[in-house]
């Protein structure tokens, strides 16, 4: 019985080796499989590539003056893939009125994770002297078209390099800055010790646009002495297209600034004067909101009387 059972437990360790040698031999198949598998899995996604979605999701103006606007562009890539892909660099052509303006290329490179989006931020500056420049007939429009075209280069597995145009257009203002100057100089009242004047400056305003004026302080003189130094704080509307005549009352006093003031103004014969000073404005565009223009004119004017 004793040799019997010894032969069992013999038996018994033999099977349960076999086993342990199967199920390991089972694993490191099944490892090999997987791999195997994780290995077909990428190929067959690499072999099923897709183009990138890319798109202009945003044009926007950060900045407005009368010598420049700032753009910035928005481009947004969406990877489709399950796999990662990069993008090489893109180029650009900004035309204006169906004209190429300017051009670049950055080749700065981008990775796009799987089933990941990027976005590009490019911002662009247009300076009004150049834009004018090279385009004349812009100084009589109101506002001004643009097209902004660029294309992105990729390297795609399977695929290789690729390019993606895309486009958009849009307007900018087409800036012009408003003028300000002497108009007349009216007589109202003549009297022994003085005398009661209207000066009349115009503000010529040659935008699509209003403006507001917040204040501005003036400067005259006439034949060489200085009239008035006064300043203006009362909001005034200068409307698009338009010219605002401001109305300013000017009490002149003999006794201080003496008789040839008043030989002038009982005169009939033309004099020389000077106007300087500065005007602010603000206007009903939201990035041009604070304007200081100076002026400074000469001439020879008849008082009105």
């Amino acid at each position: 019985m004793a040799f019997k059972e010894e032969g069992n437990t013999e038996m018994r360790l033999v099977i349960k080796h076999s086993n342990l040698i199967m199920i390991l031999c089972l694993f490191i198949a099944m490892v090999f499989y997987l791999d195997a598998c994780t290995e077909i899995f990428t190929l067959l996604n690499q072999t099923n590539i897709q183009e990138p979605d890319v798109k202009i999701s945003k044009i926007k103006m950060t900045g407005l003056s009368f010598d420049k606007v700032d753009l910035l562009f928005n481009i947004d890539i969406n990877n489709p893939n399950a796999v990662g892909i990069n993008l090489s660099g893109f180029d650009y052509d900004l035309q204006i009125e169906d004209k190429s303006f300017f051009n670049g290329r950055q080749d700065n490179g981008l990775a796009i994770k799987a089933y990941g989006s990027e976005q590009i931020r490019l911002p662009l500056t247009i300076q009004f002297m150049e834009l004018y420049s090279a385009f004349i007939d812009l100084k009589n429009l109101d506002s001004v078209k643009y097209n902004f075209n660029t294309g992105l280069s990729f390297n795609l597995p399977m695929l290789g390099d690729i390019r993606i145009p895309i486009g958009k257009a849009g307007y900018i203002p087409a800036l012009k800055l408003p003028s300000v100057s002497f108009h007349n100089l009216k007589l109202d009242k003549l009297k022994l010790t003085g005398a009661d004047l209207n000066l009349q400056i115009k503000i010529d305003n040659p935008n699509a646009f209003t403006f507001i004026l917040k204040n501005m302080d003036y400067k005259l003189n006439i034949a060489g002495s200085q009239w008035i130094d006064g300043k203006i704080n009362q909001l005034m509307n200068i409307s698009a297209k338009q010219e605002t005549i401001i109305k300013i009352p000017i009490s002149l006093n003999f006794l201080s600034m003496g008789q040839s003031v008043y030989n002038i103004l009982k005169g009939d014969q033309s004099i020389k004067y000077k106007l300087n000073g500065h005007a602010d404005l603000g206007s009903s565009l939201p990035l041009l909101e604070n304007i200081s223009i100076p002026f400074n004119q000469t001439g020879i004017t008849s008082i009105l009387k």
